[in-house]
């Protein structure tokens, strides 16, 4: 590449610049853009910018404070000269009130300078953080929302989520989620008598229901002593302030549950993994769980993980799961904050150990012909291409 080309972009090229949140902290939305930016680094057909939303300032939980102001002015002044050389700007969505404060003047400016806009809304909330909102800032979103040319959701299941503004489901194209093929092992097994091993791994947030499997496990040891079962928990405790005042006090009431459940051997806690450490935990798990009822939910990337390990799942049918798992066929569905459910369904697997192989096997065909992380990049970069068309 020129010197030129270097500084100024590839002139032959259609220029992106991308918005959106790296790892780490690693969570569904940090995954599915950095496997977007790789893809279309790979592919090289675009000139590609990348704005990374991440930092050390980002990462800390709470509210607005000096150090996001002035992060916030440090990421707009960054972005300007970005902005004015990129054809196409994407960016992944927020729902929460200080990333959408953040995600205004990108947008507008990026409307301003006349660039096509791409937003990817990665979670299903959008609706009630626009209804908790007052009326000026409702407003403002919805004006801010109609400046983009398409909308990228999970589901058509979450088309209903941005209905609030006029207009807006009209400009919507559904992009499942994808993720990286592995299914080293094949198809799962559990043999009659086996003790299985149930995976929660997810970030633990309380609306996501790692307390529900908590007492899953409970239940399952008194109610049904005959399944033999170990439960391994991996993720980051992320406060929840309407329920906790810190993380201390999360971690402190999770082995709290353990001790007075007796569960201190059915229980391992794992902390944050990566790498080898979460390849073994997704290859030896028998069945994933992840009973969540998360208002900010979209299509888990966990949950395909799992499945794309060939492993059964034990989910709720909340926001984009139900086009992911059919109950019954690939996973069983259970109600929220319903740990007796979930251990009635874990109980099913020891009943009929077969069920185990032969979700698996459904799983691993489901996400090879659905969710597969080249389908994913490829499908956004095809809304690149037909919007600089339009």
């Amino acid at each position: 590449m020129s010197r030129l080309a270097a500084l100024f972009g590839d002139s032959v090229r259609p220029r992106l610049l991308l918005v959106g949140p790296l790892p780490p902290p690693i969570h569904g939305q940090s995954v599915a853009f950095s496997m977007l930016v790789d893809h279309l680094l790979r592919e090289n057909e675009f000139s590609v910018a990348v704005m990374n939303l991440t930092s050390a300032v980002a990462r800390r939980q709470g509210t607005a404070s000096l150090g996001r102001v002035v992060e916030l002015a440090s990421t707009l002044s960054s972005a300007l000269f970005s902005l004015v050389r990129a054809r196409l700007v994407y960016l992944t969505i927020s729902q929460s009130a200080w990333g959408f404060m953040r995600d205004i003047p990108i947008i507008w400016a990026a409307w301003v300078l006349r660039k096509k806009i791409v937003l990817h809304m990665h979670g299903g909330n959008l609706d009630g953080f626009f209804r908790a909102r007052g009326v000026v800032y409702r407003r403002i979103i919805a004006a801010t929302l109609c400046r983009a040319a398409v909308v990228i959701l999970l589901s058509d299941k979450l088309r209903t989520r941005v209905g609030m503004v006029p207009g807006l489901a009209e400009r919507t194209v559904v992009v499942p989620n994808g993720v990286a093929l592995h299914s080293p092992l094949g198809v799962k097994r559990l043999l009659p008598g086996e003790e299985m091993h149930v995976l929660y791994l997810s970030n633990l947030v309380f609306e996501k229901g790692y307390l529900d499997v908590v007492e899953a496990a409970r239940v399952l040891r008194n109610r049904y002593p005959e399944v033999r079962a170990k439960f391994h928990f991996a993720g980051e405790f992320l406060l929840d302030r309407d329920t906790y005042t810190s993380v201390v006090e999360m971690r402190r009431d999770f082995f709290r549950r353990l001790r007075e459940g007796s569960l201190e051997n059915v229980v391992i806690y794992h902390g944050v993994v990566h790498g080898e450490e979460k390849e073994r935990l997704l290859e030896q798990a028998h069945v994933f769980v992840l009973p969540t009822y998360y208002r900010y939910e979209g299509q888990p990337l966990s949950v395909l993980e799992a499945m794309a390990h060939g492993t059964p799942i034990v989910t709720t049918d909340h926001a984009a799961i139900g086009e992911m798992v059919r109950d019954g066929f690939n996973g069983f569905f259970v109600p929220p904050r319903d740990g007796q459910a979930i251990a009635e369904r874990l109980s099913r697997f020891h009943r009929s150990p077969d069920l185990v192989e032969v979700m698996s096997e459904r799983n691993l065909a489901r996400v090879k012909e659905s969710f597969s992380a080249e389908s994913y990049a490829g499908s956004v970069a095809e809304v690149f291409r037909r919007c600089m068309r339009a």
